[in-house]
């Protein structure tokens, strides 16, 4: 015949039960908290989380619209000049290109962009820091025959209030891509033998020192039709001409 628990037993399970209680109530206290957190966190990431991974440059619809303002305005594109300001001249035997200075509603979106980045860039390419004085921007199409020949984009002349100081290029073209050519060649500095080539990858961005030797290397696009270009958004960051420079 078997009794009842004892006193103890009975002292040992309401401990148990009480430790449980107290540990059950803990857990929800900062598992509360933890949610709390995690909804704030699901509701920032939810935006990138729906578009999925390799979301550098613009998104795709960013990327749409600027395209879609290039096209609404192709009358709008000259041909474009080497040389700054009033020295700057047309010279099919330096450059061909057509460009504009207007962006659409996606421009300011760039400009922002490269200001959030321009320490980490600038940091990268191990320059010295300096205070943004002005972004310029000017979208250029590369169609057939396309070029630019070797040329620095720092401002040489003393008349400029705004020196460039890092360069930057964004590119971006109809998918499937209809030309071939028109890399980035990059050259050292007192090197002429030495080069690097960037091939103009939709929706990615490259940067380097406003004073790096650079050139547009011949542009193929045999359906000569201008959506159909090597398109780029050409970056500068400028800093203010100090006295004497």
């Amino acid at each position: 015949m078997c009794g009842g628990p004892t006193s103890t037993q009975t002292e040992l399970q309401q401990e148990e039960a009480d430790f449980y209680r107290n540990q059950i109530s803990a857990y929800q206290t900062a598992y509360q908290n933890f949610s709390q957190i995690q909804s704030v966190l699901n509701a920032q990431f939810a935006p990138v989380l729906v578009k999925g991974p390799g979301q550098y440059g613009y998104t795709p619809e960013e990327t749409a619209a600027l395209l879609g303002h290039a096209a609404a305005s192709q009358a709008e594109f000259t041909a474009t000049v080497v040389g700054v300001g009033a020295r700057g001249r047309v010279d099919p035997s330096a450059r061909i290109s057509l460009a504009s200075r207007t962006l659409g509603e996606v421009g300011p979106a760039l400009a922002r962009r490269l200001k959030a980045a321009a320490p980490d860039l600038v940091a990268a390419l191990k320059m010295s820091a300096f205070e943004i004085s002005r972004v310029e921007l000017q979208l250029v199409a590369h169609g057939d025959g396309a070029f630019y020949r070797r040329h620095i984009d720092t401002q040489t002349t003393g008349d400029v209030e705004n020196i460039r100081v890092l360069s930057a290029v964004y590119y971006l073209h109809r998918t499937p891509k209809r030309f071939t050519g028109g890399a980035l060649r990059l050259h050292a500095i007192g090197d002429e033998a030495r080069f690097a080539d960037v091939e103009p990858a939709h929706n990615t961005l490259v940067a380097f020192p406003a004073w790096a030797p650079h050139e547009v290397m011949p542009v193929s696009c045999p359906s000569g039709e201008f959506m159909d270009s090597r398109f780029a958004v050409n970056c500068w960051l400028h800093k203010k001409r100090g006295p004497g420079a």
